[in-house]
């Protein structure tokens, strides 16, 4: 891992931690975190995906300037609308949240199916932030909870499975809960992915328990 990667790694872990346990107390703060990040990815699945149709696949500053406009107009409407904000931030984040653990599951066979994917993503999104607008309280320290986690999960788990112990028992895992009785997964899921589910859940119940303790 490189130096820029070292420091990547580091600040999103840092804000996924800050969001799964401190969502409710600090809850500006996250949600505009969480809208930055929607940006970054966003951003960055919009020019992977249509960068080479044109002719910008190499271009580095055009790929800096997609993501800079995605993360101002989310981290932007995040900290500007507050509450309502939730809405729009949880559809982009649960949308691709969705697409990508599902994909990576069931890989899009074409471009249809694809767009199938990233629609039903939306939608479960959009439900997840009106009931987080509507119910308030619970579903903000809930749904920050998740987000830090799967965050701080994800950016963690390929380098903690560096770890020989933690490997052995991420790969454990997948050898007896995603393998049939011949040993073949039944799902495409590598040592990784299992890391960064099982973190996302320890992560997630730590941070929703810390935020009832102190929602006062």
């Amino acid at each position: 891992m490189g130096l820029e990667e070292l420091i990547q790694t580091i600040i999103l872990a840092l804000i996924g931690l800050f969001v799964c346990f401190g969502g409710y107390k600090f809850f500006r703060a996250s949600i505009t975190l969480i809208g930055l990040i929607a940006g970054w990815f966003l951003g960055n699945y919009i020019f992977d995906t249509f960068a080479a149709d044109f002719d910008l696949a190499d271009n580095t500053n055009a790929m800096w300037i997609v993501i800079g406009v995605c993360m101002a107009a989310l981290g932007g409407s995040a900290f500007a609308l507050y509450q309502k904000a939730i809405i729009a931030v949880s559809t982009v984040a649960v949308a691709y949240w969705f697409y990508t653990a599902y994909s990576s599951i069931r890989e899009p066979k074409n471009a249809g199916a694809s767009i199938l994917y990233g629609f039903i993503g939306v939608g479960l999104g959009l439900i997840v932030g009106l009931a987080v607008y509507n119910v308030q309280k619970w579903t903000i320290m809930l749904l920050t909870a998740v987000i830090g986690g799967r965050l701080a999960g994800n950016v963690l788990a390929p380098v903690l499975v560096q770890i020989e112990p933690v490997r052995k028992g991420a790969t454990w895992i997948m050898e007896h809960v995603f393998s049939d009785s011949s040993g073949a997964l039944k799902v495409e899921v590598d040592d990784v992915g299992v890391l960064a589910g099982l973190l996302m859940i320890i992560l997630a119940a730590a941070g929703l328990t810390v935020q009832l303790i102190n929602r006062d």
